[in-house]
């Protein structure tokens, strides 16, 4: 551990800087392997029961401050009113971006949306959509559930990992 010190100290001096922003410099160019789970269901249950459904599950890998985004889905064509089809598109968006914390923590900012179609008695549809912005505080290597706030009668949620991207 001294001998990181002493080296990113040397570099900030020949460089002018100053160690804080050598060492924040350095956390920059590190990356990281997320891994979230986006379910719908008892977050105690498991697919083989029936109550669990993975929704999606990217496994995203990018640098620190770095934004991604990733989309799961379909497109769907629905009738309108008048005759005719409207295409729409249907499933899960996970955007996300990781700033990594100098003592083995990482803060990951998420925007999560995810839009489906609700066929209602009388035969019609509806393209129906929730989306949740969520920020978790961890340690690099934790396991953790976030429970997504909604009104229906499901539960949404995702289990993330986040880890340092080995080269």
């Amino acid at each position: 551990m001294h001998k990181i010190v002493v080296v990113l100290t040397l570099a900030a001096l020949a460089g002018g800087g100053t160690p804080l922003a050598t060492a924040q410099q350095a956390l920059d160019k590190r990356g990281v392997r997320i891994q979230i789970y986006f379910c719908r269901g008892d977050p105690h249950g498991s697919r083989r029961a029936g109550n669990l459904e993975v929704l999606a599950a990217p496994a995203l890998r990018m640098q620190n401050k770095q934004s991604a985004s990733v989309f799961y889905g379909q497109t769907v064509s629905l009738p309108i009113v008048g005759g005719g089809l409207r295409e729409a598109d249907i499933g899960v968006e996970i955007e996300v971006v990781p700033r990594l914390v100098a003592d083995g923590k990482v803060l990951l900012e998420m925007a999560v949306g995810h839009s489906f179609v609700n066929i209602r008695n009388e035969g019609t549809s509806l393209i129906e959509s929730r989306r949740w912005m969520v920020a978790w505080h961890g340690r690099l290597g934790e396991k953790c559930r976030i429970r997504l706030p909604g009104d229906g009668p499901e539960a949404y949620w995702m289990e993330v990992i986040v880890e340092e991207a080995r080269r």
